[in-house]
């Protein structure tokens, strides 16, 4: 699985995880190995800054690793620079997304 994985495109990995997979939500691991340019420090400074909320476009479940949603973060990629309030609402409503 992990090598058909590998050789998905971006969007193919995008519609496979969100319409076979946990609702979107992939582990950490798996984001840093398919989006080769992230690293865990880009994703823990977009935590940082509030780029990134926990519960929208990351999670990290009681005693557990932190689960990327792929979802929110390509709403969040779409999105402009400059995310307003009101935006940051919509994203964090799962039934707008």
């Amino acid at each position: 699985m992990k090598e058909s994985l590998e050789r998905m495109s971006n969007t193919e990995f995008f519609d496979y995880t969100i319409n076979h997979m946990m609702e979107g939500w992939v582990p950490l691991r798996t984001y840093l190995a398919v989006f080769q340019g992230e690293t865990r420090s880009t994703v823990s400074s977009r935590i940082a800054r509030g780029s990134w909320t926990r519960g929208v476009e990351f999670n990290v479940p009681k005693g557990g690793s932190m689960w990327i949603n792929l979802r929110k973060v390509r709403l969040w990629v779409e999105a402009d620079a400059g995310t307003s309030a009101g935006l940051r609402r919509s994203l964090a409503d799962p039934s707008l997304g």
